[in-house]
């Protein structure tokens, strides 16, 4: 483990700590529960709470059936009384250690807010939201005086969320930001990409270079990232007269995607459906990087030949999925420092005028031509 993934673990710990308002003498969750929580490997756990242990913040009980104990608050976590004017932000996302786009989001924003003495406090909704729900419900059943100054949201669903309501209601009383996914006419403070520039660049691109009959693969149907990539490729196409057929539109069925070795299976059966396809298609479009190259897999274990038999465009840039194919993808790679540095000019603007009204800001992500197209 290097030392940067290390300090990021370290930290998802000591903020369990945090939202759990544990005291020094406090058995901390176990290793299985952290594991849980925050959706990392045993041994990344492990080797967190072993440098925490190192360092003095927590200690193992004499007996082997006792966990480890708080032995004192960490600083940067304490709570709103003891932070002076730090600002707090609590940053409700769906983290997991295959999701490359959150991850990137998280790392980016805990770089910068840390140089600008912002405390981060992070809370894992585990794509769910029942537990997005219920860590909204904690936020703001608590006095003013321990709330986060700011509260940042990744949604899992943006089409039909069952805590709309009570975030509108915790608007009023809490600034609160959308980061990357937004719901459709609702005003809130709204930080991401333009993905409606995604799905129409790529029409764009496949159009140019004489593409007619394309096929495109889906996921994640309830947030408006997809959504947006799907609809604007879509009217693209309509535009140029050369529309998306029906037959040619697939959607993985498992909505909490995970690695490669989780989605293969289906992808390889929506890849045997492409190739069945009359008259066949030669491009295919997929929602991010992770459907693009189990995809490719299947291709070249059924002897298609990539690009020239068909291409294949993903998404998200994610740079460990990429490592994995045996050609460099064509995919878009997200400005997510730039959105960081964002998410601070509104902090900043909010705190200066808690009035301000909602303000919207997407970014245009780079297009990256590789060896899949």
């Amino acid at each position: 483990m290097n030392k940067n993934d290390l300090i990021t673990q370290e930290k998802l710990i000591l903020q369990q700590i945090y939202m759990d308002e544990l005291e020094v003498g406090d058995t901390i969750p176990s290793v299985r529960e952290l594991q849980s929580r925050l959706c990392l490997s045993r041994n990344s756990v492990l080797t967190a709470i072993q440098s925490l242990n190192e360092k003095g913040i927590i200690k193992k009980g004499t007996s082997p059936r006792q966990g480890y104990r708080l032995c004192e608050k960490p600083i940067g976590v304490n709570s709103k009384y003891n932070r002076g004017q730090e600002l707090s932000v609590q940053y409700l996302l769906p983290f997991t250690t295959w999701n490359y786009t959150i991850n990137k989001y998280l790392s980016n924003f805990e770089s910068i807010f840390s140089r600008h003495g912002i405390n981060l406090i992070f809370s894992n909704t585990h794509n769910s939201v029942e537990e997005e729900g219920r860590l909204m419900e904690t936020i703001y059943s608590k006095p003013a005086s321990l709330r986060p100054d700011f509260l940042f949201l990744t949604t899992c669903d943006s089409t039909n969320n069952p805590n709309l309501a009570l975030l509108q209601k915790m608007n009023e009383e809490l600034p609160c930001i959308l980061i990357d996914r937004y719901f459709h006419g609702r005003n809130f403070h709204y930080i991401g990409v333009s993905n409606n520039y995604i799905g129409s660049r790529t029409a764009e691109y496949l159009l140019q270079n004489g593409h007619e009959h394309i096929a495109y693969i889906k996921a994640y149907g309830k947030i408006s990232t997809i959504h947006d990539r799907f609809s604007s490729f879509q009217t693209a196409l309509d535009l140029s007269s050369i529309p998306l057929e029906k037959q040619n539109i697939f959607s993985l069925t498992n909505a909490n995607v995970g690695s490669i070795a989780d989605i293969q299976g289906e992808i390889d059966r929506i890849g045997a459906r492409i190739l069945s396809l009359t008259p066949p298609p030669t491009a295919v479009v997929c929602s991010f990087d992770r459907i693009a190259v189990a995809l490719i897999n299947f291709f070249t274990k059924n002897s298609v030949r990539v690009p020239k038999d068909i291409c294949v465009i993903g998404c998200d840039n994610d740079v460990d999925v990429g490592a994995m194919s045996p050609l460099s993808l064509t995919t878009f790679r997200h400005p997510y420092r730039e959105c960081a540095r964002e998410a601070i000019a509104r902090i900043e603007a909010v705190k200066n005028n808690k009035k301000a009204p909602p303000h919207a800001v997407e970014f245009f992500s780079d297009f990256i031509i590789g060896e899949s197209t």
